[in-house]
């Protein structure tokens, strides 16, 4: 079996972004989004 254990400066570098910025990084890596069309707008958090 593969180590899966992930280098020090990648856990580093995914604790400075939250959880649904990892996943729209994922879906653009991808190709593509899950939620196509859901949101119109940009969103800003106040």
């Amino acid at each position: 079996m593969a180590d899966k254990t992930l280098p020090p400066a990648l856990l580093e570098l995914l604790r400075t972004v939250d959880t649904p910025t990892v996943c729209n990084a994922i879906e653009v890596a991808q190709g593509k989004r899950g939620f196509n069309r859901f949101t119109r707008g940009t969103m800003f958090h106040c």
